[in-house]
């Protein structure tokens, strides 16, 4: 066998010139050494939730041995900590095919020149690489969370292993070829256009008949990973569907399995868009609203089958809950509370908002405080009281993004909405919800909504005046966003398969008629909000 010696790391011990000792490179959390053969730890993941499951239905956690010398290695030569390898049976893939599923492991005595082959880690805590007892590579993971990797990203199949890089994009059996690394594990979830399964047994499907909103025991499958999930039907009045239609679902994976994630989420909401025959309006307005700098739900597209069905192509929008609150508010522990359809801060009414994430469910103080501020003439002092307790520029930023998209069913109407009493600053912020109704009619002007906080903004001369200049300032953004060309490229990336969808509930003539009015207002919204704030 012929190895490559990496010389520029290695350092060779006076009198000892055929047993080249490793150099050990300090690079903070992580200690790379190269010992006399090219072999090294190509990636590795010490808390796998949903990235690679065993034969026997596990997660494990797992790493790569690449083996980059120009020579096959024998297996036997190579040990973890001193022992022998757990490698994972067939997942060895070369530079030739690059695929866990090629069958390259014909010989398991055998790690082949320019491979990589999976292995599942021992105990947590520091890993090392030895060759025939000799150090070639190790590292101490440390705390990285669920579904992180640390990876070698641009390295040559033979040679010298490139830098470590801590990434949310895994690719376990699969060489990690040049992508950078995503920032959170959820990232490409939202990103991919994947497939996903869900088996609902016979006893959940009648129980989810008579009851579509009780939860009930299905499984979930996403890229070879299979879990156990609880699932309900969700949507109210015009969205919801039976399982005889284009059901939406919820999907709670934490439920099922306490602890657990799918790519970090706990939950998935997979959105029928039955009210949206474009596809596109969630996707374009929470990106708006993200745009603004508002913390607004992620939205990717999903193909959906059900016990093996396809039933079309789903939103895959994401779930406003305590992992939401914690990407986009860090450690939080305020109460997140859900008004919809009349639901607004009023004396008496505040049991009307359902409580999702509450420390103490039966206090709602915050609320009451709100609500007594609003009882009062709106006074400049009224709403400087008004603004200790909300954040007053960003329920404007979200109102105005509302008249802009033509949102009828958000804060607007008092219709669909979340509010978030953000202990960071002790106020109250605004989470949009229900943008499948945007972008078609508006059935008010700017100056006409019925939700509290605005009504009582407009009816002060000062507040109406930053509200007419948010109105503006969200206008110039969405003209800057570039809606109509996002749009454009959504509807080739998706339409074809939106009008495949076997449960779609309407023809080809009125999707067209949506993708016609729906373009329409995303190019004429800006110059029409400016228009009826210059005659207001």
């Amino acid at each position: 066998m012929i190895f490559w010696l990496l010389g520029c790391r290695v350092a060779v011990e006076p009198g000892v010139p055929d047993r080249p000792l490793p150099v050990q490179e300090d690079t903070g959390s992580l200690v790379v050494g190269v010992g006399p053969v090219a072999v090294w730890i190509n990636e590795m993941m010490p808390e796998n939730d949903s990235t690679w499951q065993a034969p026997d239905g596990s997660l494990p956690p797992w790493g790569e041995v690449r083996n980059g010398s120009d020579g096959d290695i024998q297996r036997s030569d190579l040990r973890i900590n001193s022992e022998a390898i757990a490698w994972v049976e067939d997942s060895t893939s070369t530079p030739d095919t690059g695929d866990v599923d090629s069958g390259a492991n014909t010989d398991s005595d055998v790690l082949p020149a320019g491979a990589v082959a999976m292995f599942t880690l021992p105990d947590d805590g520091a890993i090392e690489l030895s060759w025939q007892g000799v150090r070639t590579d190790s590292l101490d993971p440390g705390d990285l969370g669920p579904d992180y990797a640390w990876a070698r990203f641009d390295a040559e199949a033979f040679g010298e292993p490139s830098a470590w890089e801590r990434t949310a994009a895994p690719t376990p059996g699969y060489d990690n070829g040049n992508h950078p690394p995503a920032g959170d594990p959820s990232d490409l979830f939202f990103a991919d256009y994947s497939r996903i399964d869900l088996t609902i047994p016979n006893d959940s499907w009648d129980s989810l008949t008579g009851d579509p909103y009780t939860a009930v025991a299905a499984t979930l499958s996403y890229e070879r990973i299979v879990i156990p999930v609880q699932i309900h039907l969700k949507g109210v009045y015009g969205s919801l569907r039976t399982l005889e239609g284009k059901a939406a679902f919820s999907v709670d994976i934490n439920a099922a399995r306490p602890g657990g994630t799918m790519r970090g989420l706990k939950k998935l909401k997979l959105n029928n868009m039955v009210q949206d025959p474009s596809g596109v309006h969630e996707h374009l307005t929470y990106g708006l609203m993200r745009a603004a700098g508002m913390a607004a739900p992620r939205v990717g597209y999903l193909q959906v089958y059900v016990n093996g069905e396809y039933w079309g192509v789903y939103a895959n929008v994401e779930a406003v809950d305590d992992v939401f609150l914690d990407r986009n508010f860090g450690e939080h522990g305020g109460n997140l509370y859900e008004g919809a359809y009349g639901v607004d801060f009023v004396v008496g009414g505040e049991f009307g908002f359902e409580c999702d994430e509450c420390a103490f469910p039966d206090d709602r103080s915050d609320i009451t405080a709100v609500a007594t501020v609003l009882d009062q003439a709106p006074t400049n002092a009224a709403i400087a009281q008004l603004e200790s307790l909300v954040d007053l520029d960003q329920f404007l930023t979200e109102y105005a993004i509302e008249q802009v998209t033509l949102h009828w069913d958000g804060y607007a109407t008092a219709n669909n909405y979340r509010v978030f009493n953000d202990p960071g600053q002790g106020r109250f912020v605004i989470i949009p919800w229900g943008a499948d109704q945007t972008w078609i009619d508006g059935y008010f002007n700017p100056f006409n909504g019925y939700g509290r906080i605005m009504s009582f903004c407009i009816a002060n001369e000062s507040c109406l005046v930053r509200y007419k200049a948010k109105l503006i300032e969200m206008a110039d953004l969405t003209e800057a966003q570039n809606l109509p060309d996002q749009f454009l490229d959504l509807v080739a990336r998706y339409n074809d398969d939106f009008l495949a969808d076997p449960r779609k509930e309407w023809d080809a003539s009125l999707h067209s008629y949506y993708l016609s009015l729906t373009l329409g207002n995303l190019r004429d919204g800006p110059d029409r909000v400016r228009a009826e704030v210059a005659a207001y």
